[in-house]
């Protein structure tokens, strides 16, 4: 062909219409969005044109910020950017975050009693200390039967991922729960999935009647929100029960997950021997799933649901449901105003305090829009970086408690697990972030004044997003997709290939991926003495050159390989199941979608 012909066009064959003859925007907004991701990628082969179009960072960022709701901020803070600060030198960026959350690495290090690192880790643990120091991919242990090939499987995204006491649990794109390791440690394992001391060697799939859009593992309980906005609660693997409280459902059933209005609940958590929801309108509310009038509140076990086997394995992992109903669940007090106080903190941002509201301002700044569990105390961060705690313990929740070295204008962040809690702002355009950490034995009188934060040696220079901690290790999470580590490291807990505590944060490496890019961590957890992170996988290899194609500078061309049904087909939405879930059309949608990011995007360490 030569330069001075036209390219041919779709459709140019017949003299009927093109693809091309579309607008841009049609093509970019209306039409490329909604596309299998198998052809889209396909379409940028055929052309010049659409090629430019089919790889558009603008396209491949509204799919991101539309299909995964986890950390969809955090990763674009990442873009590598100009020098000008405004611009990304590498238009490929969002297209690797999008396909590298399809099916993410999951790694796992440090104790590996009771299963919880999985059998798979078995091969490279040390097996005199039973650790794992360095971290170890077990992502090909979450697979589904393939429906139409008896025996074939087919790999799963996990987009959410949380440590527990003696376990882990997580949960995949199509709201699939996931569990393995013993749920409560303290004892040898035994029984099936009724009993609560049962060791589950790899991760194994919980078939619960609907999605799950979160989960909340606490140290011997687990917690799911699902795609109704109803919560389920799971002291043993294979014994869930909802929640009926009316506190908890009867806004749902009104109509909550209607268009345009926020669900119900916002968020789950899960402490030690307690759990705790928010609510959109601000209300916390706190049970103890493990006092002695809670089981009398459950569904006896002959009138259950059930019993449903576990895909298909033996009947020792048969799984049941019921509800848990009576007045178990308590409201909070209300948190009161904030006092006067004087401290370094308060006095650097005293005028972002004073800012004048009008009434209607003033409790949209006050209404509680993050919580986080620890041993026996709750965490409630308020729209105005406001950061309070609360004793939870023997049945009762005590009085609010102002953390005012913790609390500030910037606040956007909390977490907590055992005896540590942080509250944290994250990095943005022309703000660094910072985080304010610290262990709480107990929320006492007078520990809002006189607990302060800890001195961490470099823990401020790092753009942290996410923190998490352990018994006595810690961990934190930066927008470039580092993990660093540091705090006491007797089972190889900080990932580093030693058994050596370390007091400043040191950088978890991870294997590159397949183009020889450094791997790009988006979440991380802790907990007991274990580690856990998920990782940007699917690095996809690179096709021929299409004629006339002239990739955008750094910009790899992908060849993707599409088993069977294949799982990039589906929608994949960190956060919550069912939006976007027509992409594709493999994919009916099991949620019901319209939970907004904010509030439940955090559900603590």
């Amino acid at each position: 062909m030569s330069a001075q012909q036209p390219m041919p066009r779709l459709g140019d064959a017949h003299n009927g219409p093109s693809l091309l003859d579309l607008p841009p925007e049609v093509l970019l907004q209306g039409l490329l969005p909604v596309l299998p991701l198998k052809d889209l990628l396909n379409i940028s082969l055929v052309n010049r044109e659409l090629h430019a179009l089919a790889n558009d960072p603008g396209l491949w960022r509204s799919m991101m910020q539309a299909d995964f709701s986890y950390s969809a901020a955090n990763l674009g803070l990442a873009a590598p950017r100009s020098e000008d600060g405004r611009n990304s030198r590498d238009a490929g960026w969002f297209k690797r975050v999008y396909l590298g959350l399809t099916r993410p690495h999951v790694y796992l290090w440090g104790e590996g009693t009771q299963s919880r690192l999985t059998s798979l880790a078995d091969t490279g643990m040390n097996r005199y200390r039973w650790n794992l120091p360095r971290p170890y991919d077990v992502a090909r242990a979450f697979s589904l039967p393939v429906p139409t090939t008896p025996g074939e499987r087919e790999p799963v995204g996990v987009v959410e991922l949380q440590a527990g006491g003696w376990s882990f649990a997580a949960r995949d794109a199509a709201g699939n729960v996931w569990v393995w390791g013993q749920l409560e440690g303290t004892g040898f394992s035994r029984g099936g999935w009724e009993n609560r001391r049962h060791e589950v060697e790899r991760p194994a799939r919980i078939p619960l009647p609907n999605a799950a859009t979160s989960i909340a593992l606490g140290r011997s309980h687990l917690l799911v929100l699902d795609a109704d906005n109803l919560v389920w609660e799971m002291r043993a693997w294979g014994r869930a029960f909802q929640h009926t409280a009316r506190a908890l459902t009867a806004p749902t059933a009104s109509g909550a997950g209607a268009p345009g209005r926020a669900p119900h609940i916002a968020q789950i958590a899960a402490g030690w021997e307690m759990s705790a929801l928010l609510t959109a309108a601000g209300d916390v509310y706190v049970w103890f799933p493990f006092r002695d009038d809670y089981k009398p509140a459950t569904t006896p076990e002959e009138q259950m649901d059930g019993p449903v086997c576990i895909d298909g394995v033996n009947s020792a992992r048969e799984f049941k449901w019921g509800t848990v109903s009576g007045d178990i669940v308590q409201a909070t007090d209300p948190i009161p105003p904030r006092p006067e106080v004087s401290s370094s903190l308060t006095e650097e941002h005293d005028g972002l305090w004073s800012k004048d509201y009008d009434e209607r301002g003033l409790a949209e700044a006050h209404r509680v829009i993050k919580i986080a569990c620890g041993r026996d105390f709750v965490v409630a961060l308020r729209k105005n970086g406001e950061v309070w705690a609360a004793r939870t313990s023997d049945g009762t929740v005590g009085a609010w408690e102002y953390m005012q070295h913790f609390s500030l204008p910037t606040i956007s962040h909390i977490s907590a697990q055992f005896t540590t809690f942080a509250a944290y702002s994250t990095p943005s355009d022309g703000a660094a972030g910072k985080v304010l950490l610290q262990r709480l034995e107990s929320v006492s009188r007078n520990c809002g004044r006189e607990v302060r934060p800890m001195e961490v040696p470099g823990l401020a220079n790092l753009p942290v997003v996410q923190v998490a901690a352990g018994d006595w290790h810690w961990a934190a999470l930066t927008s470039k997709g580092e993990m660093y580590t540091w705090g006491q490291n007797g089972q190889g807990q900080l990932g580093d290939g030693s058994v050596n505590p370390r007091e400043e944060p040191t950088r978890v490496k991870f294997p590159p991926g397949e183009d020889g890019r450094e791997a790009f961590a988006f979440s991380i957890t802790a907990a007991g003495m274990q580690t856990g992170a998920l990782v940007l996988g699917y690095k996809p290899k690179k096709l021929p050159q299409p004629q006339n194609a002239r990739p955008a500078a750094g910009e790899d061309m992908p060849r993707i390989d599409f088993p069977g049904r294949g799982i990039f087909g589906l929608p994949f939405r960190i956060g919550y199941a069912g939006r976007g879930a027509m992409r594709g059309g493999s994919f009916s949608g099991r949620g019901r979608g319209g939970i907004p990011p904010g509030p439940g995007d955090s559900h603590g360490a």
